[in-house]
């Protein structure tokens, strides 16, 4: 595989299986127009509504989103505890997740974090935004976590906040 195996803009519409054993998927670029991609396998990570999942399992009702939005991205940040160590704040209806994902550097003691901000919001009306792979900045979402009081550590998202027990804002 080479950098052309990956395609952006580009979502998977259906696919066929060949009499060789091969499938073909049927993808619909960015301008609009469909091309055929054919190879030993065919992985369906074409998201929750997929339609390479509804394509292989027609009486499988769509999927129902559980109300769970999630922030992601990385920071350099000072890690926290053993250096390496996994946290987990917060409950089922808001929580962050943090960790390092890089050695600190030598010269600034800094790590990649990894992090994630998670809230559950009603979803009885199903996820009404286009797509979930959207860059957002930092103000779309730390209002969720406003009231929490960060002490010995930052705020994930933001490397700039202080170290000392704050509020975000």
């Amino acid at each position: 595989m080479g950098p052309e195996a990956v395609r952006l803009g580009s979502r998977v519409t259906g696919y066929r299986k060949n009499p060789d054993g091969s499938a073909c998927a049927f993808v619909e670029q960015a301008d609009g127009a469909t091309v055929e991609a054919t190879g030993r396998l065919l992985v369906g990570a074409d998201g929750i509504h997929s339609a390479v999942r509804a394509q292989m399992h027609p009486a499988q009702p769509p999927i129902h989103w559980g109300g769970a939005v999630m922030w992601r991205g990385t920071s350099w940040a000072k890690p926290i505890r053993s250096g390496s160590s996994f946290v987990g704040l917060g409950t089922h209806r808001q929580r962050m997740v943090f960790y390092p994902i890089s050695h600190p550097d030598p010269k600034t003691g800094l790590s990649m974090i990894n992090w994630i901000a998670e809230v559950t919001m009603d979803n009885t009306e199903g996820w009404k935004q286009s797509g979930w792979f959207r860059q957002v900045g930092i103000g779309d979402f730390a209002h969720h976590f406003e009231n929490w009081i960060w002490t010995g550590s930052m705020f994930p998202p933001c490397s700039s906040r202080p170290t000392a027990p704050s509020r975000i804002r």
